[in-house]
């Protein structure tokens, strides 16, 4: 999958949109694929759960671009610093 998506990414063309959890999250961050972040945020606390950043090997600053509330659900936009 990382080498369909680099290839892709390579490419002319519009954004690659992916949607997924913590391990899909993680091996993307690794490869130095995401550019951009949208985090939703719905307003439950589990007792338990697995966390969406884990195990990263290096540090990744944010900026948040954009933030929104819809129905109680917030909606963050991030892109990575440079």
């Amino acid at each position: 999958m990382v080498g369909t998506l680099k290839q892709l990414k390579a490419e002319k063309g519009g954004p690659i949109w992916i949607f997924g959890g913590a391990g899909l999250v993680h091996t993307l961050i690794e490869a130095d694929l995401i550019d951009h972040y949208i985090i939703g945020i719905i307003p439950t606390i589990l007792g338990q759960g697995r966390p969406l950043f884990t195990g990263n090997s290096q540090e990744h600053k944010l900026q948040l671009i954009e933030s929104t509330v819809t129905d109680g659900i917030a909606m963050l936009r991030y892109d990575q610093r440079q």
